[in-house]
């Protein structure tokens, strides 16, 4: 087969082009932060050239080799060298979030094979697009505010960085969901407040959240949630709530309401389906 005058063979099927490619992929999303995925650029199937390409910053032989080794060996493969792809904007755990107003971002996380993060599910609604600092980050796919649940899941675009530092600590928050439990010291999140804490007082709270609609206030009775002694206001809905155990932070929930109320990450990942990372 010609293309732009060169020559490229025509042997491969798509499904097997489409196969090695999810090879890649499980890998990639088992272990992203790998010193392997760490020079990895870019991945995907070229249609002309009837081949999966694989972009390196570091295109040593021995980088290529190991990539070999632990990923994937395939005579489809082909790696090459590129640059560094720069983040249009980085979604950081407790960082600030905007659609039509300000909210709080919770924990990186995945849909199925989606990129994305969770957010307030009050803060926004299905289909909003979410900017990060003036640029647009993603949209709102997966939403649900009823019952135990207040969150939304908004899938990224490419260039965007999901990073797990929270930046009002300089400290990573980890993927581990934990289980809140009464008398437990917490630590929650958020662009108004920042970092505060309090122990959890109660562990199946029904309340009912208000947020005005136009000249109307509506009432959303929720179920379930986790009442602390946390302080928190209006702009921290969203924010990660964590314990710290040992030298890490586990995932509890994110802040809700006032009066130190959280919904847990467990019912957020039976609900919706996601995996933190």
């Amino acid at each position: 087969m010609e293309v732009d005058g060169l020559i490229y063979p025509n042997r491969y099927s798509y499904k097997e082009l489409l196969e090695t490619k999810e090879k890649i992929e499980v890998e990639h999303l088992k272990n992203p932060e790998s010193e392997i995925f760490s020079n990895v650029i870019a991945y995907g199937i070229s249609d002309k050239e009837n081949l999966v390409f694989v972009e390196m910053e570091d295109l040593s032989k021995e980088k290529i080799q190991q990539f070999i080794d632990d990923v994937v060996d395939s005579s489809l493969v082909v790696f090459r060298q590129s640059e560094r792809i720069e983040a249009q904007a980085t979604m950081n755990p407790g960082g600030r979030v905007t659609n039509n107003w300000n909210s709080t971002a919770g924990f990186r996380c995945l849909f199925g094979n989606i990129r994305g993060f969770i957010m307030s599910g009050h803060g926004s609604r299905l289909n909003d697009n979410i900017m990060i600092n003036n640029s647009h980050v993603g949209t709102v796919i997966a939403w649900r505010w009823q019952g135990s649940v207040d969150a939304a899941f908004v899938q990224v675009v490419n260039n965007v960085e999901l990073s797990n530092l929270m930046p009002q600590t300089n400290t990573a928050i980890g993927p581990a969901i934990a289980t809140s439990i009464q008398g437990m010291l917490v630590f929650q999140i958020g662009i108004s407040t920042g970092l505060t804490s309090g122990t959890v007082t109660a562990t199946n709270v029904n309340i009912t959240v208000t947020q005005p609609q136009g000249n109307f206030t509506v009432g959303v009775p929720m179920t379930n949630l986790v009442r602390a002694t946390y302080n928190a206001t209006s702009g921290d809905s969203g924010g990660p709530v964590y314990q710290h155990s040992g030298n890490q932070r586990n995932i509890l929930g994110i802040h809700v309401a006032s009066g130190g109320h959280y919904g847990t990450a467990n019912n957020i990942r039976s609900a919706i389906q996601i995996t933190p990372f």
